[in-house]
């Protein structure tokens, strides 16, 4: 049940939308297969009596029907798999192959339902039409170009394979029965794309509304609230998983000096130019944010205080070197930031309690000549034993 909504509650993001979409198209896909496992069974039986002749064989069906449950069950413990293993890393190829599979599995079921049920003449030709037409809205162009052709081979195959039919006549007859899957697959084919067209437009809106919300204008980095949210979800994770990780709170020195001798206008570009040697500094996975005015706060997951010290040095030394208009003016003729280090679950075991150790250190750093790295330590900077 956590789980389940841990999954829901992931899937708020416009990111997700894509994943989420095909998860239900597998999800559809498991639905209907059971609905027609019944439709077949109700529909050959009731053939079988009104014909009062086996057009399909009692154990023929059965061995069918129970292939259909077998694959159904085996699909649906993949996609649950999948949704649980996939959360954090999504796995896009992963569900496009497992419907890719489902539709090729169904075209297998349906093949083998026309073979026994009378080739040419069985009653249920027509569902080729139909997997067609899935095929369009659920897998890719080209892969639904691949089960065009697949069923136009297996329909011609069925006809020269019928001896019921007079060879003259099969030719006209089998025509027929491409051109109306061809057609089916260009009708639907068009119908899909402006719908995926349509879906990757509101995806994009979406998302970049989604970005206003949740990063911040001048820098480009999350805000604090998203990022309080981010912070407390991987706490939760860290906890489930005795996972440590470590937080790097920083300011940039003498900041106010240097609004007063440059102007606001050139402080919110030394702000942004900061947002942006940050960025090019960090993993893709950790997560920045600007913390108000010329702070700044770095989750570092599955980060000691080791690694976090050698990242956080790695940034301070870069700002210094960085040029900025105007740094001259500063008192050590540069830009430079003052640091703080706390980790979990060393440090806190709560988010404030982390981020308080944080900036206990970084107040450390100011006091002790500022352009610094500091590591929280619970004897030194606070006087505990």
């Amino acid at each position: 049940m956590k789980d389940k909504q841990e999954y829901k509650n992931s899937f708020k993001a416009p990111e997700f939308l894509a994943f989420d979409r095909l998860i239900k198209d597998n999800q559809w896909l498991i639905k209907i297969r059971f609905f027609y496992t019944l439709f077949v069974s109700v529909f050959f039986i009731i053939l079988n009596l009104a014909n009062e002749t086996d057009t399909v064989k009692i154990r023929d069906l059965s061995l069918l029907l129970g292939l259909m449950v077998i694959g159904n069950i085996l699909f649906n413990v993949t996609l649950k798999k999948v949704i649980r293993k996939k959360l954090e890393n999504l796995d896009y190829n992963s569900l496009q192959s497992l419907a890719t599979v489902q539709i090729d599995f169904d075209f297998v079921l349906l093949s083998i339902i026309v073979f026994i049920s009378g080739g040419v003449n069985s009653p249920v030709m027509i569902l080729y039409i139909f997997y067609i037409m899935i095929s369009t809205f659920i897998v890719t162009h080209d892969k639904a170009i691949r089960n065009t052709t697949i069923a136009i081979i297996l329909v011609s195959a069925i006809f020269f394979i019928d001896s019921s039919f007079v060879i003259k006549h099969r030719l006209p007859v089998m025509i027929s029965y491409d051109i109306i899957l061809l057609l089916a697959f260009f009708i639907s084919s068009h119908l899909s794309m402006n719908l995926r067209e349509n879906r990757e437009i509101l995806q994009e809106l979406l998302k970049k509304t989604r970005d206003l919300s949740i990063r911040d204008g001048l820098t480009g980095l999350l805000n604090q609230t998203h990022f309080f949210e981010m912070l407390e979800e991987h706490l939760k994770k860290a906890r489930r998983y005795n996972e440590v990780f470590s937080v790097l709170l920083f300011d940039i020195d003498n900041f106010k000096n240097y609004n007063d001798n440059n102007g606001h206008i050139n402080g919110s570009g030394v702000i942004r130019r900061i947002g942006h040697i940050v960025t090019d500094t960090f993993r893709t996975f950790d997560i920045s944010a600007r913390y108000g005015g010329d702070e700044y706060v770095i989750f570092l997951p599955n980060t000691d205080k080791i690694g976090s010290f050698l990242a956080g040095d790695r940034l301070r030394e870069r700002v210094e070197k960085s040029k900025f208009p105007g740094m001259e003016k500063q008192p050590k003729g540069s830009i430079t930031i003052s640091m703080g280090i706390s980790s979990f679950p060393e440090d806190g075991d709560t988010r404030e309690e982390v981020l308080n150790m944080a900036d206990k250190a970084l107040y450390y750093s100011k006091e002790n000549g500022r352009n610094r790295v500091t590591l929280f330590k619970r004897d030194i900077l606070t006087g505990e034993e």
